[in-house]
């Protein structure tokens, strides 16, 4: 899930860094658009079973996720597994007059979601809000990755606001198909990395200093 309504125009970027991320950007969505929904739904249930072993879910607080765009990971699999072992599961719930996300509890990513601005599924206004302080793990949406843990969102901003938020502490986890994985994502000091990248393929962690 991402907001698909705004974009990067204001944000203080050179237009030099916009340009390559505008690129990156188009040159991912037009592979993006040439999968199937076979190839979806399987990559999503091999990708949902690699971030299932991630120990950072399972600690009882609340998993945030997100309901994926046609062209983004399905992860209702994972979410009929954490409630099956009882462990809550929200969805953010875009507030677009102050440019935030509040998540905010469901059972699943079908009936619980209800149509909202620009093409997203959303929480209702009834379902319960969660404080981020409370998030266990946070399953972040990108249009691309690269193996530095360095994201591009859609332009937006509202996940690197989130995430910049002193209240998150929870671990940041990038969730995109192995095909969006780049050799380098250009980046801007407001952009926020995630701790680890999660595909239907592998789980790629940063390196440490003694990997090298």
């Amino acid at each position: 899930m991402a907001p698909q309504g705004a974009t990067e125009t204001g944000s203080g970027l050179g237009p030099e860094l916009e340009e390559v991320k505008r690129d990156l950007r188009a040159s991912v969505r037009r592979k993006l658009a040439q999968i199937t929904e076979q190839q979806r739904e399987g990559w999503s249930s091999a990708l949902c079973a690699r971030v299932a072993k991630l120990p950072s879910l399972w600690t009882g607080r609340p998993v945030m996720v997100f309901a994926g765009l046609e062209t983004e990971p399905d992860l209702s699999p994972l979410v009929i597994g954490l409630r099956a072992r009882e462990i809550p599961v929200a969805v953010p719930r875009v507030d677009w007059a102050a440019s935030g996300m509040v998540p905010a509890l469901v059972e699943d990513l079908d009936v619980s979601l209800v149509s909202g601005e620009h093409g997203l599924r959303v929480p209702p206004a009834s379902a319960e809000a969660v404080d981020p302080s409370e998030l266990g793990a946070i399953l972040v949406p990108a249009l691309a990755y690269d193996e530095g843990m360095a994201r591009l969102g859609r332009g937006g901003g509202f996940y690197d606001r989130f995430l910049a938020l002193e209240r998150v502490t929870a671990e940041p986890i990038g969730i995109a198909f192995e095909m969006q994985v780049v050799g380098r994502v250009p980046t801007a000091s407001h952009d926020r990395a995630v701790s680890t990248v999660v595909t239907e393929q592998r789980v790629i962690e940063p390196e440490r200093p003694d990997d090298a």
